[in-house]
Protein backbone atom coordinates (compact mmCIF):
# COMPACT_ATOMS: atom_id res chain seq x y z
CA UNK A 1 0.00 0.00 0.00
CA UNK A 2 1.16 3.22 -0.68
CA UNK A 3 1.75 5.84 1.85
CA UNK A 4 -0.75 8.51 -0.17
CA UNK A 5 -3.30 5.38 -0.08
CA UNK A 6 -3.14 5.60 4.06
CA UNK A 7 -6.52 6.01 5.83
CA UNK A 8 -6.49 8.82 8.33
CA UNK A 9 -8.06 8.24 11.26
CA UNK A 10 -8.44 9.53 14.59
CA UNK A 11 -6.20 9.11 17.75
CA UNK A 12 -8.33 8.29 20.24
CA UNK A 13 -6.41 9.23 22.87
CA UNK A 14 -5.78 12.98 21.79
CA UNK A 15 -7.58 13.63 18.77
CA UNK A 16 -5.07 14.13 16.18
CA UNK A 17 -4.42 12.01 12.57
CA UNK A 18 -3.71 8.43 12.93
CA UNK A 19 -2.90 5.43 10.25
CA UNK A 20 -1.59 2.59 12.23
CA UNK A 21 -2.70 1.01 15.31
CA UNK A 22 -0.35 0.89 18.25
CA UNK A 23 -0.08 -1.73 21.53
CA UNK A 24 -4.08 -2.62 21.01
CA UNK A 25 -5.37 1.16 19.80
CA UNK A 26 -5.30 3.69 16.90
CA UNK A 27 -2.70 6.37 18.09
CA UNK A 28 -0.40 9.13 16.60
CA UNK A 29 3.02 8.60 16.67
CA UNK A 30 3.05 11.05 19.92
CA UNK A 31 0.56 8.89 22.16
CA UNK A 32 2.44 6.05 20.62
CA UNK A 33 5.44 6.80 22.14
CA UNK A 34 4.62 8.80 25.60
CA UNK A 35 2.71 4.84 26.13
CA UNK A 36 6.12 3.04 25.08
CA UNK A 37 8.16 5.32 27.33
CA UNK A 38 5.65 5.24 30.09
CA UNK A 39 3.21 2.77 30.41
CA UNK A 40 5.84 -0.08 31.46
CA UNK A 41 7.74 2.83 33.85
CA UNK A 42 7.75 1.43 37.13
CA UNK A 43 10.33 4.62 38.52
CA UNK A 44 7.58 7.30 36.91
CA UNK A 45 4.59 7.98 39.49
CA UNK A 46 2.41 10.48 37.39
CA UNK A 47 -0.41 12.85 39.69
CA UNK A 48 -3.37 14.95 38.44
CA UNK A 49 -3.90 18.06 39.93
CA UNK A 50 -7.54 17.90 38.92
CA UNK A 51 -8.29 14.86 40.55
CA UNK A 52 -8.07 12.88 36.98
CA UNK A 53 -10.32 14.98 35.26
CA UNK A 54 -7.98 16.74 32.47
CA UNK A 55 -9.86 16.91 28.83
CA UNK A 56 -7.01 14.60 26.92
CA UNK A 57 -6.49 16.54 23.55
CA UNK A 58 -4.10 17.46 20.77
CA UNK A 59 -3.82 20.84 22.23
CA UNK A 60 -2.81 19.96 25.94
CA UNK A 61 -1.48 16.31 25.84
CA UNK A 62 1.80 17.09 27.15
CA UNK A 63 0.14 18.80 30.36
CA UNK A 64 -1.07 15.86 32.23
CA UNK A 65 0.62 12.58 31.80
CA UNK A 66 -1.24 11.33 34.36
CA UNK A 67 -4.56 11.47 32.53
CA UNK A 68 -3.15 11.19 29.20
CA UNK A 69 -1.79 7.02 30.82
CA UNK A 70 -4.86 6.61 31.68
CA UNK A 71 -6.48 7.29 28.39
CA UNK A 72 -4.24 4.95 26.77
CA UNK A 73 -5.10 2.00 29.10
CA UNK A 74 -8.78 2.60 28.91
CA UNK A 75 -8.45 2.90 24.67
CA UNK A 76 -7.03 -0.63 24.54
CA UNK A 77 -3.55 -0.19 24.84
CA UNK A 78 -1.47 -3.00 26.62
CA UNK A 79 2.06 -3.52 28.12
CA UNK A 80 1.73 -7.34 26.46
CA UNK A 81 2.19 -6.01 22.90
CA UNK A 82 5.80 -4.50 23.61
CA UNK A 83 7.46 -7.50 23.59
CA UNK A 84 6.55 -8.19 19.86
CA UNK A 85 7.53 -4.95 18.33
CA UNK A 86 10.78 -5.25 20.43
CA UNK A 87 11.77 -8.86 18.72
CA UNK A 88 10.49 -7.13 15.31
CA UNK A 89 13.15 -4.15 16.40
CA UNK A 90 16.01 -7.07 16.74
CA UNK A 91 15.32 -8.24 13.40
CA UNK A 92 15.72 -5.24 11.64
CA UNK A 93 18.83 -4.60 13.46
CA UNK A 94 20.15 -8.05 12.48
CA UNK A 95 19.87 -7.42 8.85
CA UNK A 96 21.16 -4.24 8.62
CA UNK A 97 24.49 -5.07 10.32
CA UNK A 98 24.75 -7.88 8.03
CA UNK A 99 25.11 -5.99 4.87
CA UNK A 100 27.28 -2.56 5.21
CA UNK A 101 26.05 -1.35 2.49
CA UNK A 102 22.51 -0.60 4.04
CA UNK A 103 21.67 2.79 5.15
CA UNK A 104 19.31 3.75 7.79
CA UNK A 105 16.29 4.68 6.73
CA UNK A 106 15.87 7.78 8.87
CA UNK A 107 19.45 8.82 7.16
CA UNK A 108 17.32 9.09 3.81
CA UNK A 109 14.96 11.42 4.47
CA UNK A 110 15.34 15.32 5.01
CA UNK A 111 15.09 16.29 8.98
CA UNK A 112 12.20 18.54 8.93
CA UNK A 113 12.12 21.33 12.21
CA UNK A 114 8.40 22.04 12.47
CA UNK A 115 8.62 26.01 13.58
CA UNK A 116 7.48 25.89 17.55
CA UNK A 117 3.82 28.27 17.67
CA UNK A 118 3.17 28.35 21.34
CA UNK A 119 -1.17 29.34 20.15
CA UNK A 120 -1.12 25.32 18.92
CA UNK A 121 1.21 23.44 20.40
CA UNK A 122 2.40 24.38 23.95
CA UNK A 123 -0.89 25.21 25.14
CA UNK A 124 -0.05 25.78 28.66
CA UNK A 125 3.10 27.05 30.71
CA UNK A 126 1.50 26.83 33.94
CA UNK A 127 4.14 26.65 36.54
CA UNK A 128 4.22 25.27 40.14
CA UNK A 129 3.96 28.55 40.92
CA UNK A 130 0.60 28.97 39.46
CA UNK A 131 -0.53 26.07 39.97
CA UNK A 132 -0.44 26.63 43.76
CA UNK A 133 -1.90 30.28 43.25
CA UNK A 134 -5.15 29.14 41.25
CA UNK A 135 -5.64 26.64 44.61
CA UNK A 136 -5.16 29.69 47.11
CA UNK A 137 -7.71 31.67 44.96
CA UNK A 138 -10.29 28.83 43.88
CA UNK A 139 -10.57 27.31 47.41
CA UNK A 140 -10.73 31.57 49.00
CA UNK A 141 -14.42 31.61 47.92
CA UNK A 142 -16.91 28.99 49.10
CA UNK A 143 -20.55 29.36 47.26
CA UNK A 144 -22.09 25.67 48.57
CA UNK A 145 -24.39 27.24 51.29
CA UNK A 146 -25.44 29.69 49.57
CA UNK A 147 -26.36 27.44 45.91
CA UNK A 148 -27.70 25.00 48.57
CA UNK A 149 -30.08 27.56 50.56
CA UNK A 150 -30.74 28.77 46.76
CA UNK A 151 -31.87 24.93 45.60
CA UNK A 152 -33.71 24.88 48.95
CA UNK A 153 -36.04 27.77 48.20
CA UNK A 154 -36.97 26.94 44.97
CA UNK A 155 -38.36 23.59 46.01
CA UNK A 156 -40.12 25.24 48.67
CA UNK A 157 -41.62 27.31 46.56
CA UNK A 158 -42.83 24.46 44.49
CA UNK A 159 -44.69 22.91 47.24
CA UNK A 160 -46.14 26.29 48.17
CA UNK A 161 -49.98 27.41 47.14
CA UNK A 162 -49.71 29.46 43.88
CA UNK A 163 -51.05 32.70 45.73
CA UNK A 164 -48.29 32.48 48.68
CA UNK A 165 -45.56 32.21 46.23
CA UNK A 166 -45.33 35.95 45.54
CA UNK A 167 -45.74 36.23 49.24
CA UNK A 168 -42.77 34.85 50.54
CA UNK A 169 -40.63 35.22 47.46
CA UNK A 170 -39.42 38.99 48.65
CA UNK A 171 -38.34 38.35 52.28
CA UNK A 172 -36.52 35.44 51.60
CA UNK A 173 -34.56 36.65 48.73
CA UNK A 174 -33.13 39.08 50.34
CA UNK A 175 -31.65 36.57 52.54
CA UNK A 176 -30.42 34.47 50.05
CA UNK A 177 -28.86 37.30 48.51
CA UNK A 178 -27.51 38.15 52.05
CA UNK A 179 -25.50 34.97 52.01
CA UNK A 180 -24.40 35.47 49.01
CA UNK A 181 -23.05 38.86 49.96
CA UNK A 182 -21.52 37.74 53.05
CA UNK A 183 -19.39 35.12 51.34
CA UNK A 184 -17.65 38.12 50.07
CA UNK A 185 -15.64 39.16 53.11
CA UNK A 186 -13.86 35.78 53.38
CA UNK A 187 -12.70 35.78 49.69
CA UNK A 188 -11.25 38.70 50.02
CA UNK A 189 -9.05 38.33 53.21
CA UNK A 190 -8.10 35.16 52.05
CA UNK A 191 -6.25 37.14 49.08
CA UNK A 192 -2.89 37.03 49.77
CA UNK A 193 -1.90 39.86 46.88
CA UNK A 194 -4.38 42.20 48.56
CA UNK A 195 -2.22 42.15 51.71
CA UNK A 196 0.42 43.03 50.06
CA UNK A 197 -1.12 46.58 48.89
CA UNK A 198 -0.29 49.63 51.57
CA UNK A 199 -3.20 50.25 54.20
CA UNK A 200 -3.79 53.43 51.48
CA UNK A 201 -4.42 51.24 48.68
CA UNK A 202 -6.39 48.97 50.48
CA UNK A 203 -9.07 50.99 51.46
CA UNK A 204 -9.17 52.34 47.67
CA UNK A 205 -9.83 49.01 46.71
CA UNK A 206 -11.85 47.31 48.87
CA UNK A 207 -15.14 49.07 48.24
CA UNK A 208 -14.88 48.40 44.35
CA UNK A 209 -13.52 45.29 45.01
CA UNK A 210 -16.69 43.94 47.60
CA UNK A 211 -18.98 45.46 45.23
CA UNK A 212 -18.18 43.58 42.02
CA UNK A 213 -17.44 40.32 43.54
CA UNK A 214 -20.84 40.67 45.08
CA UNK A 215 -22.22 41.54 41.65
CA UNK A 216 -20.12 38.77 39.74
CA UNK A 217 -21.09 35.85 41.85
CA UNK A 218 -24.97 37.20 42.46
CA UNK A 219 -25.72 36.17 39.21
CA UNK A 220 -23.08 32.92 39.53
CA UNK A 221 -25.34 31.39 42.52
CA UNK A 222 -28.73 32.57 41.52
CA UNK A 223 -27.97 30.79 38.18
CA UNK A 224 -26.61 27.69 39.24
CA UNK A 225 -29.51 27.44 42.87
CA UNK A 226 -31.94 27.52 39.65
CA UNK A 227 -33.28 30.86 41.25
CA UNK A 228 -32.66 32.73 38.63
CA UNK A 229 -35.99 30.56 36.46
CA UNK A 230 -38.43 30.58 39.02
CA UNK A 231 -41.24 33.52 37.39
CA UNK A 232 -41.35 34.24 41.58
CA UNK A 233 -38.04 34.41 42.43
CA UNK A 234 -37.57 36.89 39.53
CA UNK A 235 -40.18 39.09 40.19
CA UNK A 236 -39.07 39.52 43.76
CA UNK A 237 -35.41 40.15 42.36
CA UNK A 238 -36.72 42.98 40.15
CA UNK A 239 -38.78 44.99 42.76
CA UNK A 240 -35.57 44.42 45.59
CA UNK A 241 -32.81 45.87 43.01
CA UNK A 242 -34.50 47.38 40.29
CA UNK A 243 -35.55 46.16 36.66
CA UNK A 244 -32.44 47.53 34.93
CA UNK A 245 -30.41 45.47 37.28
CA UNK A 246 -32.66 42.90 37.08
CA UNK A 247 -32.26 42.68 33.25
CA UNK A 248 -28.64 42.99 33.25
CA UNK A 249 -28.53 40.03 35.63
CA UNK A 250 -30.17 37.90 33.25
CA UNK A 251 -28.03 39.08 30.50
CA UNK A 252 -24.90 38.46 32.54
CA UNK A 253 -26.06 34.76 33.66
CA UNK A 254 -26.38 33.66 30.09
CA UNK A 255 -22.34 34.74 29.17
CA UNK A 256 -21.35 32.92 32.26
CA UNK A 257 -18.91 30.04 32.37
CA UNK A 258 -20.20 26.96 33.53
CA UNK A 259 -16.57 25.78 34.58
CA UNK A 260 -16.67 26.26 38.25
CA UNK A 261 -12.76 26.86 37.98
CA UNK A 262 -12.70 29.94 35.61
CA UNK A 263 -15.65 31.41 37.28
CA UNK A 264 -13.32 31.39 40.54
CA UNK A 265 -10.48 32.76 38.54
CA UNK A 266 -13.02 35.28 37.26
CA UNK A 267 -14.19 36.22 40.35
CA UNK A 268 -10.13 37.11 41.90
CA UNK A 269 -10.08 39.05 39.00
CA UNK A 270 -12.85 41.55 38.92
CA UNK A 271 -12.06 42.05 42.39
CA UNK A 272 -8.71 43.71 41.90
CA UNK A 273 -10.36 45.56 38.40
CA UNK A 274 -9.12 48.73 36.91
CA UNK A 275 -12.11 50.23 38.03
CA UNK A 276 -11.38 50.17 42.15
CA UNK A 277 -8.23 52.30 41.24
CA UNK A 278 -10.88 55.87 42.52
CA UNK A 279 -12.91 55.78 45.43
CA UNK A 280 -15.21 58.73 46.19
CA UNK A 281 -15.13 60.45 49.95
CA UNK A 282 -18.16 62.47 51.99
CA UNK A 283 -17.54 65.21 50.29
CA UNK A 284 -16.91 63.39 46.71
CA UNK A 285 -13.23 64.14 47.03
CA UNK A 286 -11.08 61.77 45.03
CA UNK A 287 -8.85 58.94 46.61
CA UNK A 288 -6.16 57.88 44.13
CA UNK A 289 -4.03 54.60 44.46
CA UNK A 290 -0.48 55.64 45.53
CA UNK A 291 0.67 52.49 43.60
CA UNK A 292 -1.91 51.97 40.45
CA UNK A 293 1.34 49.82 38.87
CA UNK A 294 1.15 47.21 41.33
CA UNK A 295 -2.51 46.36 40.47
CA UNK A 296 -2.05 46.48 37.17
CA UNK A 297 0.46 43.64 37.98
CA UNK A 298 -1.99 41.50 40.15
CA UNK A 299 -4.35 42.72 37.22
CA UNK A 300 -2.13 41.14 34.95
CA UNK A 301 -1.41 37.93 37.12
CA UNK A 302 -5.05 37.13 36.96
CA UNK A 303 -5.07 37.07 33.67
CA UNK A 304 -2.76 35.26 32.51
CA UNK A 305 -3.57 32.66 34.99
CA UNK A 306 -6.65 32.82 33.94
CA UNK A 307 -6.12 32.41 30.37
CA UNK A 308 -3.54 29.46 31.22
CA UNK A 309 -5.96 27.47 32.36
CA UNK A 310 -8.14 28.27 29.55
CA UNK A 311 -5.27 26.44 27.36
CA UNK A 312 -5.45 23.81 29.58
CA UNK A 313 -8.49 22.39 30.08
CA UNK A 314 -9.86 23.75 26.36
CA UNK A 315 -8.31 23.87 22.93
CA UNK A 316 -7.31 27.32 21.79
CA UNK A 317 -9.96 27.85 19.88
CA UNK A 318 -12.53 26.93 22.61
CA UNK A 319 -10.06 28.89 25.32
CA UNK A 320 -10.32 31.97 22.58
CA UNK A 321 -14.16 31.85 23.05
CA UNK A 322 -14.49 31.24 26.41
CA UNK A 323 -12.06 34.28 27.45
CA UNK A 324 -14.00 36.40 24.96
CA UNK A 325 -17.15 35.71 26.80
CA UNK A 326 -15.79 36.40 30.36
CA UNK A 327 -14.55 39.74 29.06
CA UNK A 328 -18.04 40.53 28.33
CA UNK A 329 -19.80 39.21 31.25
CA UNK A 330 -17.12 41.18 33.29
CA UNK A 331 -18.44 44.40 31.45
CA UNK A 332 -21.77 43.51 31.93
CA UNK A 333 -20.93 42.97 36.08
CA UNK A 334 -19.15 46.40 36.02
CA UNK A 335 -22.35 47.59 34.67
CA UNK A 336 -24.77 46.13 37.23
CA UNK A 337 -22.85 47.61 39.84
CA UNK A 338 -22.86 51.21 38.81
CA UNK A 339 -26.57 50.48 38.37
CA UNK A 340 -27.05 49.06 42.04
CA UNK A 341 -25.36 52.16 43.25
CA UNK A 342 -28.50 53.72 43.94
CA UNK A 343 -30.43 50.67 45.51
CA UNK A 344 -30.25 50.12 49.37
CA UNK A 345 -30.42 46.77 49.75
CA UNK A 346 -27.30 46.29 47.72
CA UNK A 347 -24.75 49.79 49.06
CA UNK A 348 -26.61 48.94 52.76
CA UNK A 349 -24.95 45.26 52.86
CA UNK A 350 -21.75 46.16 50.72
CA UNK A 351 -21.29 49.18 53.48
CA UNK A 352 -21.53 46.77 56.03
CA UNK A 353 -19.08 44.39 54.57
CA UNK A 354 -16.38 47.10 53.51
CA UNK A 355 -16.66 48.18 57.88
CA UNK A 356 -16.43 44.68 58.90
CA UNK A 357 -13.06 43.87 56.78
CA UNK A 358 -11.23 47.23 57.58
CA UNK A 359 -12.02 46.54 61.64
CA UNK A 360 -10.70 43.32 61.33
CA UNK A 361 -7.85 43.87 59.64
CA UNK A 362 -7.19 47.01 62.26
CA UNK A 363 -7.41 43.27 65.12
CA UNK A 364 -5.13 41.75 62.67
CA UNK A 365 -2.56 44.69 62.63
CA UNK A 366 -2.67 44.89 66.49
CA UNK A 367 -2.25 41.76 66.91
CA UNK A 368 0.92 41.51 64.97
Amino acid sequence: MSKTSLTLSQCKICGASASYSYYGAMACESCKMFFKRNADNKKKTFRCDFDGNCEINVYNRHICSACRLMKCFKAGMCTEMFRSSRIVKRKVEAIASTSSDVVPWKSRIPLQIRPLNLLNYDSSLLDSDQWSLMRNLVCSYDERHAIQAGKEFVQELDRAHPKLRYRMSEKRILEICGLIYKQTEPCIRANRDFHTLSSHDRSVVLRGAVDNVSCFAGGFTLWNSGLILDSAVRKALESAFGTMAFNLTLLQTSLLDQDLYTIKLTLSLVAFCASNCTSYDGDCSTNHLRDPQKILSIENKYSELLWKYLLYKYSFSDAVRRFTQLVQCIVVTLTIRVHLQNIRNHTDVVDSLVQQIEKQQQIDLEDN
